[in-house]
């Protein structure tokens, strides 16, 4: 259902401790910290609700956000809950499938940096 294919897209960026349904965010883990300071960072904090995971994502992470509400629109009014539900009863484990070309069928392979042949370097 919708909390499944949440949990899928949250796995993207949250690392997610099972045993004490928390999570932490992996692209924060991953900025620079401030040198001259010894405390850690409040954007490495550990989350245990949905409305902190949604306030982090709106704070730190709007692109992701709002590909979330382009992806679950009907989701939309009771985001909160539904990634709440997620934290608490799924896993947070990204489809690792690999996309597949549209146009001969086949995994894994690069597309051209070309439209229909014609180069897209020079378009305005």
């Amino acid at each position: 259902g919708l909390t499944g294919r949440l949990a899928r897209q949250l796995g993207l960026v949250f690392n997610q401790d099972t045993v004490n349904k928390t999570a932490h965010c992996l692209l924060c883990k991953t900025e620079v910290k401030d040198l001259n300071t010894t405390e850690p960072s409040d954007k490495n904090k550990e989350f245990s609700t949905g409305i902190e995971l949604i306030s982090h994502l709106t704070e730190e992470h709007v692109v992701f956000l709002d590909n979330i509400h382009t992806l679950f629109p009907q989701a939309k009014l009771r985001l909160e809950s539904h990634t709440d539900r997620a934290l608490k009863e799924r896993t947070f484990l990204p489809d690792t499938s690999k996309p597949t070309n549209p146009t001969n069928g086949a995994a894994g392979q690069s597309t051209p940096s070309s439209c229909n042949g014609k180069s897209t370097e020079n378009i305005n």
